[in-house]
């Protein structure tokens, strides 16, 4: 059985604190014979950036013990070397993408529960609400924290929004939109066949860095004083650099 927790209160019982674990409103819940389960797309795809993060540093692994080796004796090995590279494009890419979608999902998310239970709604301007149900992603991410908290966090010279919408939107939009036009010049006339060749691990490790400090300024901002959520908590936890011990 799935149902939408709001539908599931309405039918059967209240959730206790403890058992919700932090998800959000908009979650589901699950009955299945693995027991009660919540999920909800925050979570979906933060698990999706662990994956592809531990992926991509064992193949990392996989590929360092080559690089010392002369060309000579990497011809004979090519077969291994191309299945490690193949894997490491493939998860780079999975890697981009749901950074994008993640945060996209938690502003709308976020979004949506500000809907559902606000008496703020009256005040806002018509733009505002609107953007509230649907806009373009730029400004979701800029106007979306002082909409729902009142409070102003960032604006589009802000070092880590322009960050999110210079260097990883664009090779979002490259694989989305996959296109041998470039963008128009108003949009930064980029090469968007470049852009997504050019998706490596260190490019999309560095996505997920970015996507996170991002993350967890919005979150912070939103709820104040409050416990981030779990979900989030593992996702810096897993995704964090390695420091080597020496």
């Amino acid at each position: 059985m799935e149902l939408p927790l709001g539908k599931f209160k309405e039918e059967f019982t209240n959730l206790k604190p403890k058992v919700l674990a932090g998800a959000p409103p908009h979650c589901t819940v699950v009955i299945s014979l693995w027991g009660l389960q919540l999920e909800f797309p925050e979570n979906l795809l933060s698990k999706d950036i662990i994956e592809a993060v531990r992926q991509l540093r064992s193949s990392e692994d996989i590929l360092r013990k080559y690089r010392a080796k002369p060309h000579s004796e990497l011809v004979a090995q090519w077969d291994e070397i191309r299945a490690a590279v193949r894997i490491q494009g493939f998860v780079s890419r999975v890697c981009m993408q749901a950074c994008f979608n993640l945060v996209e999902a938690v502003l709308n998310g976020l979004a949506w529960n500000f809907k559902q239970d606000s008496t703020q709604l009256g005040s806002l301007s018509n733009k505002d609400k609107k953007l509230l149900d649907d806009g373009v992603f730029r400004s979701k991410l800029i106007k979306y924290p002082t909409i729902i908290t009142g409070r102003p966090l960032w604006c589009q010279k802000t070092a880590l929004v322009k960050d999110f919408l210079e260097q990883i939107k664009p090779f979002r939009d490259a694989l989305v939109h996959a296109s041998p036009f470039s963008d128009p010049e108003k949009y930064g006339g980029r090469d968007k066949l470049e852009d997504m060749y050019r998706i490596d691990s260190r490019i999309a490790q560095n996505a997920t860095s970015t996507a996170v400090r991002l993350l967890d300024k919005l979150l912070t901002h939103v709820n104040c004083d409050s416990e981030l959520p779990r979900w989030f908590r593992d996702l810096i936890a897993q995704t964090a650099p390695k420091v080597a011990v020496y």
